[in-house]
């Protein structure tokens, strides 16, 4: 015979979809678990920032006091292997304007601006109750109730899957958390025969599962900066005027002391 509560259970499962192959349990007094999982609507925010670095690397080219003979801008930073091409391309710009030699690149300006922020969202899951400690679970996230069936009957247990409501059997202390669901899916359920003479305690948790999402706020920054490279033309060798001046004194001072021998030795004579 079944208590009045196992009657409303009994139906309770009925309607759930009861009747499957029965399996067997030893004589005496036993006990299952069975476990119903509900998702809530109370999202649990996880915030984290990123960074983002852009280039935008601008390289000129020109002869001293000259007009800009090159000039290309790059998305990449002045390490790059494309920043080292654009270089070469300048100085073959400046060689064709009669550069022998190339002073550069020289950074001219630097500056790091930001240039975007945005925001994203992205739902990674549920709540794994297995890791929370007990002061992480909030009032009413479990909800555990016992129902004790006694032979001849069957009831289903073991996983009821995901599930969307449900009712709860309060007819007593033990039974007042015990929860009866619907709305299920993925649901892994055995049949249970309670034999003669048997008794079963049929333990069911109802765990309130909080979605988790991580917000993700990314700074986009730009770096932006000038270099330039100055091509060396071609010059001829000319003597400094302090040269030359001390050459004029050199030729004067020995024009002077061949006149002085002279004038001693027509003196001698």
């Amino acid at each position: 015979m079944m208590k009045r509560t196992q009657w409303v259970l009994a139906l309770a499962l009925l309607h759930l979809g009861a009747g499957r192959a029965v399996a067997q349990r030893p004589g005496g007094t036993s006990t299952v678990t069975s476990i119903v999982e509900f998702h809530t609507n109370n999202v649990i925010t996880t915030r984290e920032t990123a960074t983002v670095q852009t280039y935008a690397t601008l390289l000129e080219a020109r002869m001293p006091g000259g007009p800009v003979l090159f000039s290309q801008w790059l998305a990449v930073s002045f390490l790059d292997p494309q920043f080292t091409a654009a270089v070469l391309q300048a100085q073959a710009a400046l060689t064709v304007a009669g550069a022998t030699g190339f002073v550069g690149p020289t950074l001219q300006s630097s500056e790091n601006l930001v240039t975007d922020v945005s925001t994203s969202t992205v739902r990674t899951g549920y709540q794994d109750l297995n890791a929370l400690t007990a002061e992480q679970i909030r009032e009413g996230q479990i909800l555990v109730g016992t129902i004790e069936w006694v032979g001849v009957t069957q009831f289903e247990a073991g996983y009821f899957g995901v599930c969307t409501t449900y009712t709860l059997l309060n007819l007593d202390l033990y039974t007042q958390y015990y929860v009866v669901p619907s709305g299920c899916t993925g649901a892994i359920l055995e049949t249970i025969e309670v034999k003669a003479g048997d008794t079963v305690l049929d333990t069911r948790a109802a765990l309130f599962l909080d979605p988790l999402e991580t917000e993700t706020t990314t700074t986009t920054w730009q770096r932006r900066q000038t270099y330039e490279i100055v091509g060396v033309p071609a010059t001829t060798t000319v003597p400094e005027p302090n040269t030359l001046a001390l050459a004029f004194t050199g030729v004067m001072l020995l024009g002077a002391h061949r006149h002085m021998r002279r004038r001693q030795r027509s003196a001698r004579g």
